[in-house]
């Protein structure tokens, strides 16, 4: 709540999460209204606690590895917010 004018101020915890969430929904539906030009099957995996490898560590732990079958194509992505926009790292 802003004191001076009484209004709230909208805010965001705008991290990569966000990003990343967005991107992989983005994937999903994506492939999902073009299902007829590829064949396979599409496991969206989202990953909690990315930014100090926690979320892995308990996806492992927890037996991810023998929940999914093992990908012929892998395809990931990490946002890094020193870059410049637009700009992609390697």
């Amino acid at each position: 709540m802003d004191e001076t004018t009484g209004k709230e101020t909208p805010v965001a915890h705008t991290c990569g999460h966000d990003f990343h969430t967005v991107c992989l929904l983005g994937a999903t539906r994506a492939l999902h209204d073009h299902r007829d030009d590829w064949a396979g099957t599409f496991i969206a995996v989202f990953q909690p606690g990315e930014e100090n490898a926690a979320g892995a560590k308990a996806m492992v732990e927890a037996g991810i590895v023998d929940k999914v079958p093992k990908p012929d194509v892998y395809l990931g992505q990490h946002v890094l917010g020193t870059l410049p926009g637009g700009a992609m790292g390697r």
